[in-house]
């Protein structure tokens, strides 16, 4: 419905009182405008805000304020007076109302105005005299027709100033008006849950929130009888206004046609369990008539009610076999009170009670939605911003199993999940439940294919209802059941029923389905008809397609007015045939539109109405179920074998029936919420899959707009599926469709903006279609990456991964996971049960995989156990346990022989695998102290243990514990090692805590062994680094270093591009075995997979500049000389770079040791200038300046010899360059080009750790230094005593920045760890401090501050603190404003500077990795544009 997340707001006006008329005065408004605030609180608004009154002035300012609010719907209701002024014309007097009644009016006018100037929805409902004028009037100023109103600016249609807009007159033409007559009518719609409306519920508890036509035009026929006619103008786009406080998210499905059955047959308490454990079930449908199948329903019982089992348990069959009846039985059997458990034994009565915890129907369902009712079948609370992800409802779903004695799930029609998600949910879902050795897993499926991923329940016990030995008897039972009940024509006519029951017997050949369809058949003759009888041979005589045939066609006798031809009913069915989910809505005419369409197509000329589709939900109450998904009613049909007919007889190729269906939904989301922050759910979940059925995926991905507001996980199954086009929109979306899940479509749009500024700049036409955000990405320094893509686990993280032989992969963390190629879905490695400890389970630290293919699967350890999983298929592990904490494991084959290494202490325990167990060799003392690392290799024709430990690594014989000989002795401690196996001369890695830290050697076997280190490379975040290398004759080695992976070519010894966009830091690393050379990172709980391509492998001196310290925090300066001229500088370690505002390289130096703060400044003569502080080797803490491509740098030393650095600088311009340095508590200051000092400036309370140099054209320039919990104030013209400027908290000063307006009044913004706060400061400053006041008390981390104005005096806040989100606030406001949101990074430093003859600003972004320039224009006009006539 549009309405997740959005805040509602409701509003009132009441004008009671009138200052020159006191006979106007409404003595009962307040009360009506309580009446009116409960109301609004009941349909979802928040109804706080100050009612606004009083004189003209006051209504319109407090009118300002309230439309001003970033509410994403609003209910404004005014209650007053209106006076007629003309023909169709009138006005809203207020308190000021003179005596003539000219003055202290509202008009229509200036209603126009304020809605113009408002954000969201927005819904106007007037309690006045002649309101419909005032309606009429507004609803013509805004637009003539709602779909052509474009918002505040003319802007194209997808824009978010296209909204919905109503206007509501509570009396027609010149009534009077008759205060409380409407309020009380919609009190009646409210307080009614079971209020109907055309024919239906209005308050269907499957509805989240309702349009507001529905609840208006409701109550607008509650007032049929009255004098009072509302008329609502407008508000055809209000989608969602109302929250329906009857919506139940539990709300189980329910016959159409039948609303009351379930109370007809189950007591309240039934009722209850069946809600809360048993969600999407119908198991009221076949209770009446369920009979026979005792042998599988006492085995079944049997099952669930014996302790100690687990695993899997399959009941399997054709379609009709009864397989969902059979369950449901088995369901009710274990409730309370129901019929089915009154008949049980009492021993059975206590084995069944309870002991099914959940169930759930699958069809429609992806993995998360099926997993997420498994979790509201065990009273697994939802987090209040929802599950995030499918690993967090199985993380959470795990937990309370093993927390439980045992577990018991019903999953029915497995067979009918989403096809696209099958593999999840069995992989993801099913297998790990499982798997537990507590759990059971009861499912019911129709044979699936052999290579479905239900091959993945190995060992699971089946039960096929099509070779059932009672089958004949049982359907002869439901038959006589069926047709000899009380009020049936063969009620008490035993020799026909008999006669019929032996006929139908042979006719169904043992289906449940075609029995049922001829009795309903034979029921509708409305007479007993036998054997002999010829109506009894024609309904005998059809099979299950002629009998579905029968049964459509009977009910084309419900078409309104009788007078349909044949395929009415066809035609109504057939949508929600070709639906996917829970069904197909009925809201915003998404039912009847494709009915319509899909008549259309098939050459039917028939005009479906609103009435048939309500004639259909009556008289197909058999056929069609009414259930809830997302917040809205939708629709399916009861039985997937009608589905598949329905398929077949409508007489169109499944493709193009699909691409009408798409075409439907594109048209529908065209029409009603293009541009708006979401579009309808069933168009956001299941678009993709029309399109992929109709072979429409590529062109569906054109559509920018739409993609960001489609479900990216069901889109990228999508994607995922074999006969998906790669086409180069796909490649640049699949990476970053993770991330987008949970945000709003232009927090999709700015991720899929930056994806394609880094990947493919020339799709960057196509991202910016997505939505209309207020800035434009200029260019990046982020290194374009190999294509990648993720791996996710079911549950459980990932902490390090190994390749296997097959070109597989192992993933070890929580549990052991192998995938047999870096595609599809995970197996879980059985066997493993994490030890505890403290009540934590242990996880898996240490794996191994052998290289080539032997006895051995894998070796992994956790901290007190070594694990070996053989290769054959007992799926027995071998575990070996002892005291000491185990720290590495390998395996690897030697000489023919296949051994097994784990480090502990001091020590390493080797194993050597034959005839299909392990066998004990010994501990073998390392020689190199203690043991961080093990690897096995052969060098030469010698078996060869390595041991990295404290002194270096050690080589020895793996059978006798010998020592060969060792290397690295200088290294310090060998943290990791990977060896190749390739060749007589193998290849080692190390990581070493020595710089540098990442060491490879070439190993010798010889007469003795030698090693000869080859190659070197220092990293800049060596804790934690593991370290890789790819099994060839010439391997590249990788390596973690922070949060990216750096790599390097042995062959050219040149780094080539690194690996980045980890969600994490890596912990583990590897190559996949095969001719691709794949990389596999662990990244927290998911494994990237990153290929190896051209990009990938460029030089680094074709690529990108990147940061000068990547995954370094960054100092950083902006300047704008021109428009698209200027230059940007980043500092970090030992080095500076500068480019122009176009990303190319101005300048480059690393004459700091170390730089830690950096400025940039335009000279009169439109020279860039550059200053740089920090540490230089030679000089201690200095400042070097240098004019940019004009020659060398002056030096300039702030304390020669002292420790430290300068950790702040800034240059002004003035007459002359000058450059000021932070020098403890001094201000040092110099000319630029003649490095001559200057007198300091001197602060009195503590160090200056921040300086800014303020100056424009409208402005006196002035210095601000921040100093402790105070930031002073100089003018740069007259420098004498500063200014102190303290925030109310006196918390310590983390950033500070300043600027001119267009009058040239300074503004100065300053971050602490209280908030960010601004003052304004007067040009010539008085004795005594100036007060901060608070912009913001929430964001308190601030990094970097940027403050810069606009033209209209407008002045703009911008703060980085380590989000990924860039803060912004506009100053005259005190409100946040929107700022830039998540780009794919956490932003540690922004600058910014007015665009040159421009209305908005160039910003840099900066985060650890990547530094951005955008063009960014705030949304919101000028201060004066934004100020509306009193």
């Amino acid at each position: 419905m549009g309405t997740g997340g959005d805040h509602g707001e409701a509003l009132v006006v009441c004008l009671d009182t009138y200052d020159h008329h006191p006979h106007f005065n409404l003595r009962d408004a307040p009360e009506h405008v309580e009446e009116f605030r409960s109301l609004a609180r009941r349909l979802g608004f928040t109804a706080d805000a100050p009612t606004v009154t009083g004189t003209r002035r006051e209504v319109m300012q407090g009118l300002r304020r309230a439309m001003a609010t970033p509410a994403g719907r609003k209910i404004l209701y005014w209650i007053g007076h209106g006076i007629r002024k003309g023909r169709d014309t009138a006005v809203l007097p207020c308190r000021d109302l003179d005596p003539d009644q000219f003055d202290g009016n509202i008009t229509g006018s200036d209603l126009v105005e304020l809605l113009r100037q408002a954000t969201g929805d927005i819904l106007v409902i007037l309690d006045t005299c002649h309101a419909s004028h005032v309606a009429r009037e507004v609803h013509t100023g805004l637009f003539n027709r709602e779909d052509d109103y474009y918002g505040p600016r003319p802007v194209s249609k997808g824009s978010p100033y296209f909204r919905g807009v109503g206007v509501l007159g509570t009396v027609h033409g010149d009534e009077p008006a008759q205060l409380g007559v409407w309020l009380h009518a919609f009190r009646r719609v409210c307080d009614d849950p079971r209020f109907e409306f055309r024919e239906r519920l209005l308050w269907t508890p499957y509805a989240q929130a309702l349009h507001a036509s529905e609840v208006l035009e409701a109550v607008s026929g509650e007032l049929a009888d009255e004098f009072v006619h509302p008329q609502i103008h407008g508000g055809s786009r209000l989608v969602g206004l109302f929250l329906n406080p009857y919506y139940d998210a539990l709300a189980r499905p329910l016959s159409t046609a039948t609303r009351s059955r379930r109370q007809e047959l189950l007591d309240a308490h039934v009722q209850t369990m069946l809600r809360s454990r048993f969600t999407g079930l119908l198991v009221e449908d076949e209770a009446g008539s369920f009979t026979g199948r005792r042998n599988y329903l006492d085995r079944l019982a049997d099952w669930i009610g014996s302790p100690g089992r687990n695993g899997a348990l399959i009941v399997t069959g054709g379609p009709g076999s009864g397989k969902s009846a059979l369950l449901a039985q088995l369901a009710l059997m274990t409730i309370a009170n129901t019929p089915q458990f009154k008949g049980l034994s009492p021993v059975r009565r206590s084995a069944l009670l309870s002991a099914i915890d959940a169930g759930i129907q699958c069809r429609g369902r992806g993995a998360v939605e099926c997993a997420r009712e498994l979790a509201e079948g065990l009273q697994l609370a939802e987090p209040v911003e929802g599950w995030p992800d499918l690993r967090a409802v199985m993380d959470a779903l795990l937990s309370r199993c093993r927390d439980a004695a045992s577990t018991t799930f019903l999953v029915d029609g497995l067979d009918e999940a989403d096809q696209a998600q099958l593999d999840s949910l069995v992989a993801d879902v099913l297998v790990p439940l499982s798997h537990e050795p507590n759990v059971r897993v009861l499912i019911g499926t129709r044979p699936l294919p052999g290579s479905s991923a239900l091959a993945l329940l190995d060992r699971a016990l089946t039960f096929d209802l099509d070779k059932a030995p009672d089958r004949d008897a049982d359907v002869a039972g439901y038959v006589r059941a069926r047709l000899g009940g009380p009020g049936s024509p063969y009620h008490g006519v035993e020799e026909t029923l008999d006669a019929v029951c032996r006929a139908l017997v042979r006719q169904s050949d043992g289906v449940f389905l075609v029995a049922k369809l001829h009795c309903s058949a034979l029921l509708r003759l409305n007479r007993a008809v036998g054997p002999g009888d010829e109506e009894f041979r024609q309904v005998l005589a059809s099979g299950l397609g002629e009998a579905l045939d029968h049964e459509i066609r009977a009910l084309d006798a419900a078409a309104p007015g009788g007078t349909s031809t044949g395929g009415w009913a066809l035609g109504l069915l057939l949508p929600l045939a070709l639906s996917f989910g829970a069904g197909l809505p009925e809201n915003d005419g998404i039912w009847l539109e494709a009915a319509r369409a899909l008549a259309e197509v098939r050459g039917d000329r028939r005009g479906y109405g609103a009435r048939d589709i309500l004639a259909m939900r009556e008289a197909g109450g058999a056929h069609v179920v009414a259930h809830g998904e997302a917040g809205q009613p939708v629709f399916r049909l009861n039985h997937e074998t009608l589905v598949g007919h329905l398929l077949r007889a409508c007489g169109l190729p499944e493709p193009r029936a699909h691409a009408t269906m798409l075409a439907v939904l594109r048209r529908v989301h065209d029409t009603l919420h293009r541009g708006r922050a979401a579009t309808n759910p069933y168009i956001a979940r299941y678009t993709a899959a029309h399109a992929a059925r109709a072979g429409e995926l590529a062109a569906l991905l054109e559509d920018a707009e739409l993609l960001v507001r489609l479900d990216p996980g069901r889109l990228v199954t999508q994607l995922d599926q074999p006969a998906a086009t790669a086409s180069a929109k796909a490649q640049l979306y699949r990476p970053v469709a993770e991330d987008l899940a949970r945000r709003a479509p232009d927090e999709r749009a700015a991720l899929l903006q930056a994806e394609a500024l880094r990947q493919q700049p020339e799709l960057m036409p196509w991202a910016r279609s997505a939505a209309p955000l207020h800035w434009t990405d200029e260019w990046t320094t982020a290194e374009r990456f190999a294509p990648g893509r993720s791996l996710g686990l079911p549950f459980g993280d990932v902490l390090v991964v190994s390749s296997s032989p097959d070109g597989g992969l192992y993933a070890a963390g929580e549990r052991l996971w192998h995938w047999s190629s870096t595609g599809g879905r995970p197996e879980l490695v059985r066997g493993y049960v994490p030890a505890a400890s403290d009540g934590a389970a242990h996880r898996l630290t240490s794996l191994a995989a052998p290289a080539r293919e032997g006895g051995i699967a894998a070796v992994a350890a956790d901290p007190e156990r070594v694990l070996i999983w053989p290769r054959d298929s007992t799926g027995l592990v071998r575990v070996f346990g002892w005291a000491a904490p185990v720290r590495a494991v390998a395996v690897g084959t030697v000489a023919g022989r296949e051994a097994v290494a784990a480090a502990f202490g001091a020590h390493v325990a080797v194993w050597e695998w034959r005839d299909g167990r392990p066998r004990h060799r010994g501990f073998w003392r390392s020689r190199v102290g203690e043991v961080f690392a093990t690897a096995v290799t052969t060098v030469g024709n010698s078996p060869c243990l390595l041991v990295g430990g404290e002194q270096g690594v050690a080589v020895l014989d793996p059978w006798t514990g010998a020592f060969r000989g060792g290397f690295g002795s200088g290294t310090g401690r060998v943290e990791c090692l990977d060896v190749t196996t390739a060749g007589e001369r193998p290849w080692a890695a190390a990581i070493t805590t020595r710089s540098p830290q990442v060491r490879v050697w070439r190993l010798d076997g010889g007469e003795q062994f030698q090693a000869e280190c080859v190659f070197t490379a220092r990293l800049r975040h060596p804790s934690g680094a593991t370290v890789a290398l790819s099994d060839s004759a010439n391997p590249l080695v990788l390596a973690v270093d922070g949060g990216r992976v750096r790599r390097w070519s042995l062959e050219t010894r040149h780094e080539l591009a690194p690996l980045t966009g980890h969600r994490s830091r890596p912990t583990s690393v590897t190559v996949l075995r095969g001719e691709h050379g794949r990389v596999a990172v662990a990244d927290g709980s998911l494994v990237r997979i990153w290929e190896r391509g051209p990009e990938a492998d460029a030089a680094s001196s074709t690529r990108r500049a990147a940061l000068p310290a990547p995954g370094m925090e960054h100092a950083g300066a902006l300047v704008c000389t021109a428009p698209g001229e200027g230059a940007v500088a980043l500092s970090a370690r030992d080095a500076a770079r500068v480019w122009d505002l176009r990303g190319r390289v101005l300048h480059e130096e690393s004459e700091l040791a170390l730089y830690k703060a950096v400025d940039l400044c335009t000279d009169t003569s439109g020279a860039s200038w550059l200053a740089a502080g920090g540490r230089s080797t030679a000089y201690g803490p200095t400042v070097v300046v240098r004019r940019i491509g004009g020659g060398a740098a002056t030096v300039l030393p702030v304390a020669p010899g002292e420790d430290g650095a300068v950790g702040a600088v800034a240059l002004g311009v003035g007459q002359t360059v000058q450059v000021f340095a932070a020098d403890n508590r001094h201000v040092r200051r110099w000319d630029a080009e003649s490095a001559a000092a200057l007198p300091p400036l001197h602060v009195p309370n503590d160090m200056v750790r921040h300086l800014a140099f303020v100056a424009s054209p409208t402005g006196r320039p002035f210095l601000l230094a921040g100093a402790g919990d105070t930031v002073w104030l100089w003018d740069a013209q007259e420098p004498g005593a500063p200014v102190p400027l303290r925030s109310p908290e006196r918390a310590p000063v983390r950033a500070l920045a300043g600027t001119h307006d267009d009058d040239g009044r300074r503004h100065v913004a300053v971050a602490t760890g209280k908030g960010v706060f601004v003052a304004r400061p007067a040009a010539r400053e008085a004795a005594g401090a100036v007060e901060l006041r608070p912009l913001s008390r929430t964001v308190v981390a601030v990094r970097s501050l940027a403050c810069r104005s606009l033209p209209g005096n407008r002045v703009l806040v911008l703060a980085a603190d380590a989000s990924h989100v860039l803060h912004l606030w506009d100053v005259h406001e005190d409100l946040r404003t929107s700022g830039i949101p998540d780009r794919g990074f956490a932003v540690h430093q922004v600058m910014a500077q007015r665009e040159p003859e421009g209305t908005g600003l160039v910003v840099a972004s900066v985060g650890l990795e990547r530094m951005d320039v955008l063009t960014v224009s705030p949304p919101g006009g000028t201060a004066s544009r934004r100020t509306l006539p009193d």
